[in-house]
């Protein structure tokens, strides 16, 4: 990611109540949590040790930005992306029908899995896929309307 493009979200974010403080406690700066997250999830998966290593911060710490950063990238894609007309939406569902003979399908997720570096130290079990090694995976359906 650019820097240009680093200090846009770092902008946006920082409208976003989730990275203002709400106790007596102050936040660590969007930016410092948004390099978090890059750093965690960027290079190599999840690896929320090495990065709280690399950092100087707690493996706890580390979790708390991505669950944040995860939480405002979500938000904003609800804001943001939406369909710009009924048009568009059944321009797409035909062109799905066509290849792949889903009626009324507007996208569907594939089911690919997200390699991580390592297991969750709770539960870490759970994150096996079935060729034995961590990962997460998206579920596969589509979105009909």
């Amino acid at each position: 990611m650019g820097h240009v493009t680093f200090e846009h979200i770092v902008h946006i974010f920082a409208q976003n109540p989730i990275f203002m403080p709400t106790g007596h406690c102050s936040q660590c700066p969007v930016q410092y949590q948004l390099a978090c997250f890059l750093m965690c999830y960027g290079a190599q998966g999840c690896n929320a040790t090495g990065t709280a290593h690399k950092m100087g911060i707690g493996e706890g710490a580390v979790f708390l930005y991505c669950q944040r950063v995860t939480q405002a990238l979500w938000q904003l894609g609800i804001e943001l992306v939406s369909w710009v007309t009924q048009a568009c939406q059944q321009v797409t569902a035909e062109v799905v029908q066509r290849e792949s003979g889903l009626p009324n399908c507007l996208g569907m997720l594939d089911g690919t899995l997200i390699r991580l570096t390592e297991a969750p130290k709770h539960s870490g079990s759970m994150f096996y896929c079935c060729k034995h090694f961590p990962a997460v995976s998206h579920i596969i359906f589509g979105f009909y309307y």
